[in-house]
């Protein structure tokens, strides 16, 4: 049966020549301009972790494919790879925490780069998780699939955040080298538009960014919630997932602060919880509490 088709394929082949065909008919392979193969191209540029000539080639897809169920997660991961997410790293770093917290863990995983490469990586996290709720509004409208992936994208975000002002690039030795710096605060404000020097520790936490933590910290707590079972990293992340009750326990105006997703729509209360999940450091933080040991939300580590 190979053979014969063969014959037929050579045969068809030696045909089309004879009578000068114009009609190729590994015309739908040959092309490289249309949806699917610009698609396949970009799985081979993100096997070899060339994310930028992936999301290069995803852009060259129309918007109806690039909606489809079977592109949105890799559609979404060229995103999340360039912001800096290696899932077998991620997982890794979750089954080793150790004695760290989970966003001392996160800090110290995505310290490296300067002020301007770790926010680009963020908008790239931003992206992901948006090409993500694209496919679904909510975490009860989205698959296991994409929940977790979401899920992880969020805490690199997180991560990339907490990089970005606790531990900066300004030159000095406690820069990028995994730690907090010794002057920086969670609890003070600050403004980058403000500060001739965008790299310069005095910025502290600006709350636009706590915001946009928070938020990212409330669609990985709903995306997760919503996964039918979570097998990696389980036990680091029982924390996290109590971090509401947490908070309430603490005061009665950090009540509805897992109910939203908009970093718009946080209370100034709220943000003052989202603070102090960052300084304290038994439960999640930092630990730049001066507070202690132990030095976490129950213990008075709690921003003023």
């Amino acid at each position: 049966m190979r053979w014969l088709f063969l014959r037929m394929t050579l045969s068809i082949l030696i045909g089309c020549a004879s009578l000068s065909c114009s009609v190729n008919i590994l015309d739908p392979f040959a092309k490289k301009d249309t949806d699917l193969a610009l698609f396949e191209e970009a799985k081979i540029e993100m096997n070899k972790g060339s994310y930028s000539s992936a999301i290069d080639l995803f852009d060259q897809m129309s918007s109806d494919f690039l909606s489809e169920d079977r592109v949105v997660p890799y559609y979404a991961s060229a995103y999340a790879g360039r912001c800096g997410l290696d899932f077998l790293d991620f997982l890794d770093a979750l089954e080793n925490l150790g004695s760290s917290t989970l966003f001392a863990m996160l800090m110290s995983n995505y310290s490296g780069g300067t002020v301007a490469e770790k926010e680009s990586d963020i908008a790239d996290c931003e992206q992901a998780i948006t090409i993500i709720e694209g496919a679904g509004s909510t975490a009860a409208a989205r698959d296991d699939d994409l929940n977790l992936l979401l899920s992880f994208i969020a805490l690199v975000k997180i991560g990339k955040i907490l990089a970005r002002f606790a531990d900066d690039a300004a030159g000095d030795t406690e820069d990028n080298d995994g730690t907090v710096d010794s002057n920086w605060d969670a609890c003070t404000d600050g403004d980058p538009a403000a500060d001739p020097d965008p790299e310069n520790d005095t910025q502290f936490f600006p709350e636009s960014d706590v915001r946009e933590y928070g938020a990212a910290l409330i669609k990985m707590l709903n995306s997760l919630s919503a996964v039918s079972s979570v097998t990696v990293g389980a036990d680091s992340l029982t924390t996290i997932t109590s971090v509401c009750t947490t908070l309430t326990g603490i005061s009665a105006t950090f009540g509805d602060i897992c109910n939203k997703t908009d970093p718009t729509a946080f209370t100034a209360d709220e943000v003052r919880g989202l603070r102090s999940l960052v300084y304290e450091g038994v439960d999640l933080g930092l630990g730049n509490c001066a507070i202690g040991p132990p030095n976490g939300l129950g213990d008075g580590c709690v921003c003023p």
